[in-house]
């Protein structure tokens, strides 16, 4: 497991590391912003 948190400025870039992640399988755990 993956966890991933991001404040408002990176909200886009947490959202495309999660997909990528997802895609490899990795399963990922979002803290929000």
């Amino acid at each position: 497991m993956i966890a991933i948190a991001s404040d408002h400025a990176g909200f886009a870039l947490k959202e495309k590391i999660k997909k990528h992640l997802e895609e490899l399988k990795f399963e990922v755990c979002d803290f929000g912003t």
